[in-house]
């Protein structure tokens, strides 16, 4: 008779402890279950800077506020720049008799790609990146192809005047491209603006400009970061220079 209430309680507090034990199980399970079902996933959201409420872009590496503009502007002629023996010695180089101004804490390049069209670069920063804003200046060979052909060999390129050079190349441009003009009081003419498809797939500000002895392309790159009214007031610094 002991040995059968001993061998109840055994039992009995055996099955205590595999209660407790599935108990135990079971509570940890459920919370872990609830800490695994309450992390919410992370979200990025839009970061706004603390100038003037511009959204913060990975993409850019600038902003408008950021791009600094001097009050005083350099100005480029034949008398202070394409005169000069030490740069266009070698070559018998030709630009157009006009003027221009640019920010004097930017920086001038001149002169790329001298055989059919001479380009020239005004950087905003002085890293030069091409992945901030900059200006691009472009001096139009005045050669081209004769009137029955769209493409053509060098050698059977022949010599255009300004205007036939203008109408050649606005001719290029898709019509959904097309801006309003912007017209240069100081010359008496028209810029023919465009929104300029660049080799990176994204678009700029481009626009030519019919001189009197030539045609030149000036395009903003990533015109969307010029500040006001800066892409106007640059052209209209364009004036004819006085020999």
């Amino acid at each position: 008779m002991k040995d059968q209430k001993v061998s109840t309680i055994l039992g009995t507090t055996i099955l205590i402890i595999i209660a407790a034990t599935v108990a135990g199980f079971t509570f940890l399970c459920v919370k872990n279950t609830s800490i695994k079902t309450n992390i919410a996933p992370t979200v990025v959201q839009p970061r706004l800077s603390q100038k003037k409420g511009v959204l913060d872009d990975v993409n850019k590496n600038i902003t408008k506020e950021d791009l600094l503009i001097a009050s005083d502007w350099k100005m480029v002629s034949h008398k202070n720049f394409w005169n000069n023996p030490d740069l266009f010695s070698h070559s018998n180089y030709f630009f157009p008799q006009i003027v221009f101004y640019y920010p004097e804490n930017w920086y001038f390049q001149c002169c790329n790609d001298m055989n059919y069209a001479s380009v020239h670069n005004i950087f905003s920063s002085q890293d030069q990146k091409t992945s901030k804003p900059y200006i691009r200046i472009t001096n139009y060979s005045l050669l081209g192809c004769p009137s029955t052909k769209k493409q053509c060999s060098l050698d059977e390129k022949i010599t255009l005047s300004a205007n036939e050079k203008f109408l050649q190349l606005i001719s290029e441009i898709p019509q959904k491209y097309n801006l309003p003009s912007v017209h240069l009081s100081n010359i008496d003419a028209d810029a023919f603006m465009y929104q300029k498809l660049e080799k990176d797939g994204n678009f700029s500000k481009g626009c030519f400009v019919k001189l009197r002895d030539g045609v030149i392309g000036v395009d903003f790159v990533h015109d969307d970061l010029f500040v006001g009214d800066f892409i106007e007031k640059f052209l209209s610094t364009i004036s004819y220079e006085i020999k």
